[in-house]
């Protein structure tokens, strides 16, 4: 089952309003703004209070399969000094989302450039790492500083969600039948695991 937190895109064709769901971007009375036109998207930051938009980023979306995958939406994150935007697409014959995600350093000049792609069933970022779970439920850290990517635990997960200590995830079950599910926490290294909550039957 394709798991996504940042929820669809507006796929409509023309400049259109694309959902941004992102944790501590804006600051103040600023706000930022995505939007799409064809194959151009436009990131501005909107003053609140002054009304004026200004345009932070624009980018033209990568070539596509349009046979096997259908386009998602894009989604902006900031995490330490990057700007990450992650593009999703939806397997058409099967259940599975396909995301790849693109760095940009906040400093000035700074370029863009395609860090992952895989097929993926849920994300998160800290700092210079991304915490994905892949289509076989295991759990890998991309740590962007290092140039690395390892899969942290055997543990096969559903979920993953980052704090600035460690990191919460979901037991995957293969048929569920539970009210709860299974919670553990865990450093960014896969270890000093505890379980949090526990299957109501």
């Amino acid at each position: 089952m394709v798991k996504s937190k940042t929820g669809k895109g507006n796929e409509n064709r023309g400049e259109s309003f694309i959902t941004f769901k992102e944790r501590k971007f804006g600051e103040g009375d600023n706000h930022p703004k995505k939007f799409r036109n064809g194959n151009q998207h436009v990131l501005k930051n909107k003053d609140l209070v002054t009304s004026e938009e200004k345009e932070i980023l624009r980018f033209e979306q990568p070539n596509y399969n349009k046979k096997k995958l259908k386009y998602r939406g894009s989604y902006f994150y900031m995490s330490g000094n990057n700007l990450f935007i992650v593009e999703s697409f939806l397997n058409k014959e099967r259940d599975e989302e396909k995301c790849s995600f693109y760095r940009l350093p906040k400093k000035e000049g700074g370029k863009m450039e395609c860090v992952l792609e895989k097929w993926i069933l849920d994300y998160d970022f800290f700092e210079d790492s991304i915490f994905y779970i892949d289509n076989k439920y295991l759990l890998h850290r991309k740590n962007l500083k290092k140039g690395t990517d390892k899969i942290i635990t055997t543990r096969k997960l559903e979920d993953v969600e980052c704090t600035k200590d460690g990191l919460f995830v979901t037991k995957h079950l293969e048929s569920p039948n539970y009210e709860t599910d299974e919670l553990f926490y865990m450093d960014f290294d896969g270890k000093h695991e505890k379980r949090i909550a526990a299957p109501a039957l």
